[in-house]
């Protein structure tokens, strides 16, 4: 016999001797929970090479081992088992011991079982001592020890082949362990929910680690010589404060090969250049959420692959009169302290490779100065102390040719959205036009109001209709400008011919053999907060400089009888309508066209 098999069987309470089976090679008694002794003979199998106890709850103790050939050995969840069994014998076979979930109060000498690849003995709640010789495994690849929490010193490491080390919920860890030599497999190490206060000159010897997860452990800041680590890729920092430190200093920290995530996150002054440099190299994107600093270090400029910078938050930051090179979106938003924005081109820099395109900077309360315009969006919502001259250039008539690729939402300047969308009020709900060959570049404006001196909650969806078949949604070219904005004023949004996509194929609803088709634009408003009255503008604006106007009709060609629902006498030759409609309420479980 070379397999025996009792898993599962809850009325056996005691192995008996297997000294009549001495080829046997597979020994599994799983999930035997009445099980409660082991004859010796058991440990006597001198060709066994699997054995699994995996469950056996009532089982205290297990009989000396000797067993030369035994590759697995898994005691997992024999959560009575308080002592490993004796080592009586070398197991040079052996690859893979699983102690997970044991009552076991120390891992013994290994020395006898030195070619172990996989060691866990994860949530083994009593373990308060280690042996040395796991430290000297050097074929060790996978060491767990994850949530030993009376566990309060690890032995050094010398683990060539070590690939992952897991030392997360070891509460009473205060120190990390000394790493003797160079460990060049570890890619990812996990210091969850640890009191380690900080890490060893000697995690140096880490060569090629890149995950280093840091949630909730003892560092008041993020360690400086991390930056050793030469192929650290991805970090997470995360500390919750204690009843005394308040809230302010609650940190939250994360990597990855191109983006830096930094919340709340304390960093020392001297390692935030250091942790820059060390990853300007590769970063593309970089938040720093509610990071304490008045001015943007000027580390920062040395991120040359930089193309998204967030500094939502960070409520001590007054100016910024520079930005990096190849930065394409700036994020600002509720930095209250702001006041200067400069978005001007860099000394030494050219047009031709100035790559800046977004900027968002809502509920920046305080600021007062923006330094040059965005070429293809901004967004401004209740940044109430913006001078009205530049609001009103944001808004120029010169913009609207030029400017055709600038998304825009700003405070509203006159109750009344731009003089170059004429105002037709005439109580329709849609705006209408008749247009031929193929669809023109257009400009949509949206003015948005509260009626009376509450703020309203809400976000809209264009769309668009041709010969009364829709044209689905119109789509942000990136949805994450697509917001629900609390605003505190009257608001104008302009949304230009790059912003607008479609999800169906326009010339799908175009009708052959059909010289003219009708195109209607309808405006979705939706409010969260229930019942919301507003006042609502919209328009359109056709770009004469890719469209030939005569191409593009604001009554209907087919029809010679004057004052169409949708004419506009006053604005035909400069492309533009405007319908308004007053005096409308939304809701968050009913949605109204305008």
């Amino acid at each position: 016999m070379r397999v025996l098999n009792f898993d599962d069987a809850e009325c056996v309470k005691a192995i008996p001797s297997l000294s009549s089976t001495p080829n046997l090679e597979e020994l599994s008694f799983s999930n035997c929970e009445s099980l409660t002794e082991i004859d010796e003979s058991v440990g006597n199998l001198r060709k066994l090479k699997i054995l699994n106890a995996f469950g056996c709850s009532k089982l205290r103790s297990f009989p000396p081992l000797k067993l030369p050939s035994i590759e697995e050995l898994n005691f997992t969840s024999c959560s009575n088992l308080e002592n490993f069994p004796k080592i009586l014998e070398k197991m040079e076979n052996l690859t893979k011991l699983e102690l997970d979930c044991t009552a076991i109060k120390a891992i013994p000498d290994l020395f006898s079982a030195e070619n172990l690849v996989e060691l866990s003995f994860s949530y083994c709640v009593n373990l308060i001592e280690i042996d040395e010789s796991v430290g000297f495994l050097i074929k060790l690849r996978l060491l767990n020890a994850f949530g030993c929490c009376k566990l309060r010193s690890f032995p050094s490491l010398l683990l060539p082949s070590l690939e992952e080390l897991d030392l997360s919920w070891c509460s009473s860890l205060e120190n990390f362990p000394e790493i003797l030599d160079k460990m060049e497999k570890i890619t990812r190490l996990r210091l969850q929910y640890t009191p380690i206060k900080e890490l060893p000159n000697s995690i140096q010897n880490l060569t090629r680690l890149r995950d280093l997860e840091m949630v909730e452990c003892g560092m008041l800041q993020l360690p400086s010589n991390i930056t050793l680590l030469p192929e650290l890729r991805h970090i997470l920092f995360c500390r919750t404060p204690n009843q005394d430190e308040g809230e302010e200093k609650l940190s939250w920290m994360e990597s990855s090969n191109s983006t830096l995530h930094a919340s709340q996150c304390t960093i020392s002054h001297g390692i935030f250049p250091n942790l820059f440099g060390w990853f300007s190299m590769y970063m593309e994107e970089l938040d720093l959420f509610r990071v304490n600093f008045r001015f943007l270090p000027d580390c920062i400029m040395e991120c040359l692959l930089l193309k998204e910078l967030n500094l939502d938050q960070c409520h001590n930051l007054q100016s910024i009169r520079w930005l990096p090179p190849n930065l394409e979106t700036l994020s600002v938003t509720c930095c209250r302290s702001l006041k200067d924005l400069d978005l001007t081109i860099l000394p030494g820099s050219t047009k031709e490779y100035y790559n800046f395109r977004r900027l968002i900077v809502d509920n920046c309360e305080n600021l007062q100065i923006i330094k040059g315009i965005p070429p293809e969006g901004l967004s401004a919502t209740n940044c109430l102390s913006l001078p009205s001259s530049y609001i009103s250039m944001l808004l120029n008539e010169e913009l609207r040719e030029v400017g055709r690729n600038i998304w825009r939402f700003v405070p509203g300047s006159g109750n009344c959205i731009p003089e170059w969308f004429h105002p037709c009020n005439n109580g329709n709900s849609s705006v209408s036009f008749w247009f031929r060959n193929k669809f023109p570049a257009i400009s949509l404006c949206v003015f948005l109001g509260a009626l009376g001196k509450h703020q309203i909650a809400f976000y809209f969806c264009p769309k668009l209709e041709i010969n009364g078949n829709t044209v689905n949604k119109w789509l942000l070219e990136n949805k994450k400008y697509w917001f629900v904005q609390e605003a505190e004023a009257d608001h104008i949004f302009i949304l230009h011919e790059k912003q607008m996509k479609y999800e169906n194929s326009v010339n799908e609803a175009l009708v052959r053999n059909k010289e003219w088709n009708h195109a209607k634009i309808f405006v979705d408003v939706y409010s969260p907060r229930g019942w919301t009255e507003i006042d609502m503008q919209i328009g359109i604006h056709v770009f004469k400089e890719k469209n030939s106007m005569k191409d593009v009709q604001f009554t209907n060609p087919y029809n010679n009888v004057t004052g169409e629902s949708n004419s506009v006498d006053s604005t035909q030759q400069s492309g533009t309508s405007i319908v308004q409609v007053n005096l409308k309420r939304i809701s968050h479980n009913y949605s109204r066209t305008f």
